[in-house]
């Protein structure tokens, strides 16, 4: 179960996730907390880019990463996998 706190890169990523669509007070304790929101295509792209470019800290890669590495390319990889996994719902 998530806890707030517990492990603050996430608690960053998610927060940068919660401003990007203006989302307060998200319950991320919830099932399917990542259903409860929508971001278009150019706020995912932002994020994507933002999460690549925070995964080059060393902490956050032990942190959030399985089998953390720095090159580009797994950064690339597993931030579109965290959006396809957490991301919030598409606007059509």
């Amino acid at each position: 179960m998530y806890t707030r706190g517990k492990k603050p890169h996430l608690d960053a990523v998610l927060d940068k996730m919660c401003e990007i669509v203006g989302a307060e007070n998200v319950d991320f304790t919830a099932q399917n907390w990542y259903h409860q929101h929508e971001w278009t295509q150019a706020q995912e792209d932002e994020f994507t880019d933002w999460l690549v470019d925070y995964l080059r800290k060393r902490p956050a890669q032990a942190e959030l990463m399985q089998y953390p590495r720095g090159d580009k390319k797994t950064r690339v990889r597993f931030a579109d996998e965290f959006c396809w996994n957490f991301g919030w719902k598409e606007k059509k």
